[in-house]
């Protein structure tokens, strides 16, 4: 190599060199997602010990905060509920039982409710109730086959899944070996130091939070959304006051496409569903199942492309024929207007207000069933 060009590569360097330890250490150091700075454990541990706790990142991995909760909830537990963010909300109260936790995550599908059913297992926890939530996602296999959100826990689904096959197998222990790859990807990442620095922007400082997490006081009027110790989440206030306008853009932002892709219900997701259902009335566990209604406006721009062709048509005949054959309790339904819901009612086109969830529908078990 001739001196020029060493001078010339030497040069490239000594510049390139200071901005890429400028990435890694903003990566590290701001870590918008929490990849290296990771509270869930002890947030779980807080809500365990009976604390109400406010997560202070933007990004909080819910699925490992669940996971945490699992491992740290009693051995023996009346309820839990299953299913996706619509059924958040859902608390102990509701439900009407002494010992309740919700394990609900966003953008559940059929593998995450099979991975946290392999955790409890696992952990030697006997549920006596499963409240389950029916949602698109988990018969969507275009979404559960390209869902990375669950890539980690699928080691408790396939656990799981040869569970209901009636075979005997280890409970899985996690490699973490993904989350140190992942961690060596993310700082060196050009996408995650743009996710960082747009943090860095809003809030107007290059300064990363002390404490990713704070146990909520009762004279505290919480600006963030918080985790009730019964896994519940609260909206902060603004959100549970959010305005009809908003459900109504949310609703016309909808593809309303999704809800035709399919004109019956996936084989292998199906499938699924029912062995789940049969495994767990077979460990004499109660299984209720809930369907969430969507919002007047996305109703009725479902309506209108023809409701008895659309997933939620497919989804309602098969919940109604499960709970026929296994004599489940089912409550609620996709329509609105079947229980008088306006748009007022909602936080967005799919999201109820918590409050109306858990004042309109008998979420108790089939032994409690109350008049509401």
């Amino acid at each position: 190599m001739e001196i020029r060009q060493f001078y010339g590569l030497t040069k490239r360097i000594l510049i390139f060199f200071p901005i890429l330890i400028f990435v890694v250490f903003t990566n590290y150091y701001i870590d918008s997602a929490s990849v290296y700075h990771d509270a869930s454990s002890e947030i779980a541990k807080a809500m365990a010990d009976g604390h109400s706790v406010i997560a202070l990142t933007d990004n909080t991995n819910e699925r490992e905060i669940k996971r945490n909760l699992i491992a740290d909830m009693p051995d023996e537990v009346d309820c839990v509920a299953l299913g996706p963010s619509y059924i958040f909300g859902v608390n102990r109260e509701a439900t009407g039982e002494d010992s309740f936790y919700n394990l609900a995550v966003s953008g559940a599908d059929c593998y995450d409710i099979l991975a946290q059913l392999g955790m409890l297992k696992g952990e030697g926890k006997s549920v006596k109730r499963v409240l389950f939530c029916v949602d698109t996602r988990f018969f969507d296999p275009e979404y559960y086959t390209t869902n990375v959100r669950n890539e980690p826990l699928m080691p408790y689904t396939e656990y799981m899944l040869e569970t209901m096959d009636g075979k005997e197998v280890p409970f899985p222990s996690l490699s973490k070996i993904p989350a140190i790859k992942n961690g060596v990807k993310q700082l060196f990442s050009l996408s995650y130091f743009q996710n960082c620095m747009k943090k860095v922007m809003e809030s107007g400082r290059y300064h990363a939070e002390s404490e990713r997490y704070e146990i909520l006081s009762p004279d505290r009027e919480p600006d963030r959304n918080y985790y009730h110790p019964d896994g519940s989440l609260s909206h902060e206030s603004n959100s549970e006051s959010s305005g009809v306008e908003r459900v109504k853009e949310n609703a016309f932002q909808y593809d309303i496409g999704y809800f035709f892709r399919y004109d019956k219900i996936d084989e292998r997701s199906k499938k699924m569903f029912l062995d789940m259902i049969g495994y767990l009335t077979a460990q004499g566990i109660e299984v209720d199942l809930f369907l969430c209604p969507v919002s007047p406006f996305l109703w009725d721009r479902i309506e209108a492309e023809g409701k008895d062709n659309s997933l939620f048509s497919l989804m309602e005949e098969l919940a109604l024929q499960t709970a026929d054959e296994y004599s489940l309790k089912i409550t609620g339904g996709y329509d609105p207007y079947a229980f008088a819901l306006s748009n007022e009612d909602f936080t967005d086109a799919m999201h109820m207000k918590h409050a109306v969830l858990n004042s309109v529908f008998d979420l108790s078990g089939k032994d409690k069933d109350q008049s509401r």
